[in-house]
């Protein structure tokens, strides 16, 4: 084979209906020097790199395809989705703008905008994009399953639930919409959902995608029926099938908190100068602690603005800061600003604004140093409470990669009580810790608590949560549509059994902290 039939472009053509990606990938070099400008070229590659979740490389070739191409709009689209991937959502969003202003009907731009604006807490917007893609392609089974997860978001489950009897009308075997569909649904002794479930897993090799999410799904649904054990087995069955395809190593979440630790204790602080228009407020802790029902109770005051999870802390930091021993007052000026910058375009007047991501207690330290006002609460919750709710809901997000196994989940635990409690040790006068057992018992009271301390005065739409109309978007979307519930904190106790060994794990924090 001559050189330049090994960079033809007949050859990648062949690679790449092949799917043989890591020959793309070590290729790459050579076919971008022999087809500089070649747009489909330029393409293939940047699609092997995103299948190959090397996300950076894809986004820069796309972004060389929309210079090339700038009337492209698939180029447009593919850069927005590369962007998404990443978490740069207001370029990304850019991005599907300018493929829609190309063309106004492009079935997945549409989607992707709509997906863009839900990522941004438009749940409305985006509700209206999904019908208008709908209206132009009924038979759009991603389009539809997005426009479900609106409607759960908007707390329309009805309209979302028929949403997904209408996908699998046409696609009995759709993962996703069994999933999703089981979340809603109330399950009775010989519901006709969970055996058409398992005869998407009786069938002839299964993929691994449905072997995760309807697992996922029987779970719920054996859940429902008490049968607590084949529940359990399924939920099991899932979070294996799923991590033997991510190649999770605790070694890596561990090397971050190990990072963590050598920061703690050794941050200048440089405070939140200028241009902050609103002040944040941080709803933080291990996730399914109970942020979700902290932040549906603030999102009640006429004061406060519900922003939901935001990545943005996250982001930058991972981007910018985790290779570094000690944080420079620039390093932390880069993350202040852009962190500002984010939730300065956020689409509210309030003044302050709750950012209710779990995973920011990891950034204490930080946010400390450059929003030293700023209120931090931590949720804590019963440990075998909060890593059972963990195993038994589906993350796809990276910073939940842990949730498939439960001594993983126990490792990630103890890791994070070891943090919080440095955190404590360093900061502990800035962080208020809210019970999550004692407020579901005594909602009230603990309510007038956290609105005294945040200066804000009582209003009734605190302690009425289920009167509250806000999207929501998060896996509690449907617990917080529903008065505070005390029972959810002893649902782990149905698999004692099979949880002793994560117990074992965690007895050191169960008998310091009374939960035994």
């Amino acid at each position: 084979m001559t050189h330049k039939n090994k960079y033809s472009v007949d050859q990648l053509v062949a690679l790449f209906k092949g799917q043989q990606w890591d020959k793309i990938v070590k290729n790459a070099e050579g076919f971008k020097r022999a087809h500089s400008d070649h747009i489909d070229v330029l393409t293939m590659l940047a699609v092997t790199f995103a299948k190959n979740k090397q996300l950076d490389k894809a986004k820069g070739l796309f972004e060389q395809v929309t210079t090339i191409a700038p009337k492209l709009s698939s180029a447009w689209n593919n850069l927005a989705n590369a962007q998404r991937d990443l978490g740069f959502i207001k370029d990304s969003q850019r991005s599907y703008e300018k493929a829609l202003a190309l063309a106004p009907q492009y079935p997945e731009a549409m989607n992707g905008y709509a997906n863009v604006l839900m990522d941004l807490g438009q749940i409305d917007q985006s509700v209206e994009i999904y019908e208008g893609l709908l209206a132009l392609n009924p038979d759009h089974p991603e389009g539809r399953i997005n426009l479900a997860q609106a409607y759960t978001a908007q707390g329309q489950f009805d309209r979302a639930k028929q949403q997904y009897v209408d996908v699998l009308k046409k696609h009995p075997r759709h993962a996703d919409a069994h999933q999703r569909f089981s979340r809603l649904h109330r399950y009775q002794q010989g519901d006709d959902h969970i055996k058409a479930m398992q005869s998407v897993l009786a069938m002839p090799n299964p993929s691994v995608k449905e072997t995760v999410l309807v697992n996922h799904g029987l779970g719920k649904a054996y859940a429902d029926l008490k049968n607590y054990s084949k529940a359990f087995g399924h939920w099991q069955a899932a979070n294996k099938a799923f991590k033997d395809t991510i190649n999770y190593d605790f070694k890596d979440d561990q090397d971050v908190f190990d990072r963590l630790h050598q920061w703690a204790g050794a941050m200048p602080m440089i405070g939140a100068v200028g241009s902050l228009k609103r002040q944040p407020i941080f709803i933080l802790g291990m996730p399914r602690s109970g942020t979700s029902l902290v932040e549906q109770i603030l999102s009640g005051h006429n004061q406060v603005y519900a922003a939901g999870e935001l990545d943005a802390l996250g982001l930058v930091i991972r981007k910018n800061a985790l290779s570094m021993p000690r944080l420079t007052k620039a390093g932390l000026k880069t993350i202040r600003d852009y962190y500002i910058s984010e939730i300065n375009t956020l689409p509210t007047d309030r003044p302050l604004i709750t950012d209710k991501m779990p995973l920011n207690f990891k950034w204490i330290s930080v946010i400390r140093a450059i929003f030293p006002e700023a209120p931090i609460l931590h949720l804590k919750r019963h440990p075998m409470a909060v890593c059972f709710s963990n195993f038994r809901y589906f993350f796809q997000s990276h910073g939940m990669r842990y949730s498939n196994d439960l001594m993983d989940i126990g490792r990630y635990y103890l890791a994070y009580d070891a943090l919080m409690q440095r955190h404590m040790a360093d900061h502990g006068d800035a962080i208020t810790t809210i019970d999550y057992e004692a407020l579901t018992q005594n909602p009230k009271e603990h309510i007038q608590k956290l609105l005294d301390g945040l200066g804000l005065e009582w209003q009734d739409a605190c302690l009425n949560i289920e009167d509250n109309k806000r999207s929501v978007k998060t896996v509690s979307n449907i617990q917080i549509r529903s008065s505070i519930y005390t029972k959810s904190s002893e649902e782990w106790q149905h698999y004692e059994t099979e949880l002793q060994p994560l117990k074992e794990m965690l007895m050191p924090i169960l008998d310091r902290d009374g939960w035994l």
